[in-house]
């Protein structure tokens, strides 16, 4: 069992715009991979990749788990099929989110033309180990896999609610990444319409942030750091003392942030207990 403590790693702010972001190496030739630097950043608790379909697959990616804590996934554009029971597919539409943990099984079909998505690991590095098909008698223990984490599927959607705050007019979308995680890891969108001239600012003690953008433009500014434009695939990640500020709000502005709990240390399960 390994154990990540987040006084292993300092972490940095970092900002990316989606034209300075680096192309990666990754799992899947079918896929090319973006890179916002939130690795460096880091120094490896936390990675962030946008993948992009440019090869047709021609075959499943089999049946296989992570060596990881989980993985966050959605989808930006297009679709994505993905089966974790034998014989039982899902697909994560466009704007469709789901959370895998470590050593949860499960076997990717096909993508889209044009597929777009986000993918954001703890810790940065992953294994991926091929296995067999998933018994029944695995599926129903699953949920244990991994820190008591349990997946989070696309239709599993919390709330839709306004934005709680005087300075913004919005809504906010939330996954239900925070109840499959016991709230270690959330993820929402936020739908900006309106802030007050001052800023929205946004503060999370003890929570790590990745921010990218999905639609609209805004200012971002981070303290320490010149305010920039922040627009579609332009991402940012700020660490637990880092606030920032959304202001400047052109049309609707939309974001999405993936919040991950900095303060408890998480276990990797590294082989299912059948394979122990």
């Amino acid at each position: 069992m390994t154990v990540i403590d987040p006084a292993d790693f300092i972490v940095r702010p970092r900002s990316t715009k989606r034209v300075d972001a680096d192309i990666a190496l990754g799992r899947r030739d079918f896929l090319k991979y973006i890179d916002f630097g939130v690795t460096d950043a880091t120094n490896g608790w936390m990675r962030a990749q946008v993948s992009e379909v440019q090869l047709g697959m021609e075959l499943t990616t089999g049946w296989h788990y992570h060596e990881t804590v989980g993985q966050f996934l959605f989808t930006l554009d297009g679709w994505v099929e993905l089966m974790f029971r034998p014989g039982e597919s899902l697909r994560r539409q466009a704007h469709e989110a789901m959370f895998i943990p470590g050593g949860v099984r499960h076997d990717e079909l096909n993508v889209s033309a044009g597929f777009v998505g986000l993918e954001v690991t703890v810790p940065s590095e992953i294994g991926t180990i091929a296995c067999d098909p998933p018994s029944d008698e695995e599926l129903s223990v699953q949920e244990n896999l991994a820190a008591g984490f349990r997946p989070c599927y696309p239709d599993d959607v919390r709330e839709d609610r306004p934005i709680a705050s005087a300075d913004a007019i919005g809504h906010v979308r939330e996954f239900g990444v925070g109840a499959a995680t016991n709230g270690w890891m959330t993820a929402c969108i936020y739908s900006f319409k309106a802030v007050v001239p001052e800023g929205f600012s946004w503060s999370e003690a003890d929570r790590r942030t990745f921010v990218i953008g999905l639609g609209g433009r805004a200012k971002i500014s981070l303290a320490g750091s010149e305010p920039q434009h922040l627009e579609r695939l332009d991402a940012f990640f700020v660490d637990e003392h880092t606030p920032f500020v959304v202001s400047d709000v052109d049309g609707e502005f939309e974001i999405l942030v993936v919040s991950v709990r900095s303060d408890v240390p998480k276990p990797i399960h590294l082989r299912p207990a059948s394979e122990e």
